[in-house]
């Protein structure tokens, strides 16, 4: 299962998908983090997402972004956000799942379960 929640049925709701807006922008906003040492000026932790200067326009409206006032988590109507749309959207499809610390029967059935717990972890190819 995905870190970013729960995707709704009706994708033209947009209350619906706030939980998946919500965990992607928080994805975003981790991913980007980096840490620099002040004594030596060097990074010591690197961002997981790294921007190039080629995504102009990325790199244009992501600063410019602001966050909505119903909502703090979430980015604000009306903006120009299809680039930073397309940038999550990427991230997202491309990072790996996050094991969640609970059992959902419809993503994880019980058959699936009892099959991982039999099934050596061997290469299903090797003879």
């Amino acid at each position: 299962m995905y870190s970013c929640g729960k995707v709704s049925k009706r994708v033209g709701n947009s209350t619906n998908n706030r939980g998946y807006r919500v965990a992607c922008n928080e994805a975003i906003y981790s991913a980007l983090d980096y840490k620099i040492d002040n004594e030596t000026n060097q990074i010591t932790k690197q961002p997981k997402l790294k921007i190039y200067e080629r995504c102009k326009w990325l790199i244009e409206t992501l600063p410019a972004l602001i966050t909505s006032e119903k909502d703090v988590e979430d980015i604000a109507d009306g903006q120009n956000d299809h680039p930073y749309d397309a940038a999550k959207y990427l991230y997202m499809a491309l990072s790996k799942p996050v094991e969640t610390k609970f059992e959902n029967p419809l993503i994880n059935p019980k058959w699936v379960r009892e099959l991982r717990k039999s099934t050596p972890n061997k290469n299903f190819m090797e003879l």
